[in-house]
């Protein structure tokens, strides 16, 4: 009940919510009750946290809430995308934990954490942009490729990295090539 009181009220004030905590100052200027928003979340991130503390324990809990959406901020950018990808790898994490806690007779709540931390470890290793793997091949490729440059066209052109001096283009008449004459 606690979960869909939550969830609705934050689905409802998304946006309220998101402005507030990116940009008090705009959210002030725009009439929201800045103080009012912040106190709401305090009160239903509060809520969570006392209702779920009786039903799993406090170590699950903050594994819960912190580790789903640092591993989702590494495999995406977008706030929405970030929130819907915290759910799933927490819904993920919780039904895998317990199922491998069933097999191997171990605690739920620690092989529940034990999960949520491998998959926040793999999201480190493996996450498209931020992920260690696409850090290394980026570095490894600004410092080894060539250098791109725009032509006229808008086209990225490669260019030898060696070659250090750069051709301006040929003035005729005062313009430069392809400029209009103004008359």
């Amino acid at each position: 009940v606690v979960a869909l009181i939550v969830g609705g009220i934050l689905l409802g004030l998304l946006k309220e919510f998101t402005l507030t905590a990116f940009d008090t100052t705009m959210a002030r200027s725009a009439g929201y009750p800045v103080f009012a928003l912040d106190l709401l979340l305090l009160l239903l991130v509060s809520a969570t946290i006392v209702v779920s503390l009786q039903t799993v324990g406090n170590i699950l809990i903050l594994a819960l809430i912190v580790t789903p959406p640092a591993a989702a901020r590494l495999l995406t950018d977008r706030l929405s995308y970030m929130m819907m990808a915290s759910v799933g790898l927490a819904v993920f994490s919780g039904v895998a934990g317990l199922f491998v806690s069933y097999h191997a007779a171990t605690a739920a709540g620690a092989t529940i954490v034990l999960t949520a931390t491998g998959v926040f470890l793999v999201c480190v290793v493996l996450a498209p942009t931020h992920g260690l793997v696409a850090t290394s091949r980026a570095r490894r490729r600004g410092r080894h490729s060539c250098l791109l440059h725009q032509d006229r066209g808008g086209h990225h052109r490669r260019r030898r990295q060696g070659s250090a001096r750069v051709r301006r283009p040929e003035v005729r008449d005062g313009t430069f090539p392809g400029a209009r004459r103004v008359a």
